[in-house]
């Protein structure tokens, strides 16, 4: 029996589409005169005319059969690579060394004689810097400058303070006492340190790298005396505390 080559084209064509029922994890694959390779499903095939060809996305093709070298069915190529997401380790918190830096907003207010609430808000730095012996537990020294309308103080004491969960978010507290030491001073008087108190809680964010975010809300109070000459001459020793909500942002590491 002589087979003409359109004949033949179309059995070619039909034993490939049999062979798709059975080798689905394969697909065609055209070479062409220029080159060029195309990878999908054929979808028809006329010897004379033109060539159909799904690729990959579900767009259709239209080639000249004569401008097709080869057709072969091949196991597909993965076109896009894969990439195994995996999630960066949180920075533990390791014994030793600790830095705390925060800029904070001192806020409290007083009522006036006809009941309107009037705010107060003044702002200071602070660092901390110690050795952290547990999770839960850091020491370290304090120090800063708070800014108040009757000058600057500078506030020295020991702070304690942990991470209550081992997240990557966790709730923290803090407690501080030392000396509120003001940097002002009078002529022909004397600004003499006080006491300085705070303590409060917040939230570290821990990341995969060295630095931490912190945010905080406390109570601070800090304290001294001002000796000075009043009018005609008489001494006068005046007490003051201030008392102040403290709200803070800053970093650790």
């Amino acid at each position: 029996m002589h087979l003409t080559p359109k004949l033949s084209a179309f059995l070619l064509f039909g034993l490939l589409l049999i062979g798709s029922a059975f080798a689905q994890s394969e697909e065609d694959v055209l070479y062409m005169r220029d080159s060029s390779i195309l990878r999908g499903q054929v979808i028809r095939m006329e010897p004379q005319g033109n060539t159909r060809i799904q690729i990959l996305g579900g767009s259709i093709l239209v080639v000249k059969t004569q401008d097709v070298i080869r057709m072969e069915r091949e196991a597909p190529v993965q076109t896009f690579p894969s990439y195994e997401r995996t999630k960066r380790p949180i920075a533990e918190l390791k014994k030793g060394y600790f830095h705390v830096s925060l800029f904070s907003l001192l806020i409290s207010g007083d009522t006036d004689d006809v009941g309107v609430f009037e705010p107060r808000v003044s702002g200071s730095l602070q660092t901390v810097n110690g050795y952290r012996f547990h999770r839960l537990l850091a020491v370290g020294i304090s120090t800063g400058i708070a800014f108040y309308g009757r000058g600057e103080m500078m506030p020295l004491g020991i702070e304690v303070r942990g991470n209550l969960m081992d997240q990557a978010i966790s709730p923290i507290y803090y407690a501080q006492g030392g000396l509120n030491i003001p940097l002002y001073s009078y002529e022909g008087g004397e600004a003499r340190s006080g006491a300085t108190v705070a303590l409060g809680t917040g939230l570290h964010f821990r990341t995969s790298g060295a630095i931490s975010l912190l945010f905080q809300l406390g109570y601070r109070l800090q304290s001294g005396e001002d000796e000075f000459n009043a009018f005609g001459g008489r001494r006068v020793l005046e007490s003051f505390t201030y008392q102040r909500i403290e709200t803070s942002v800053g970093i650790s590491f």
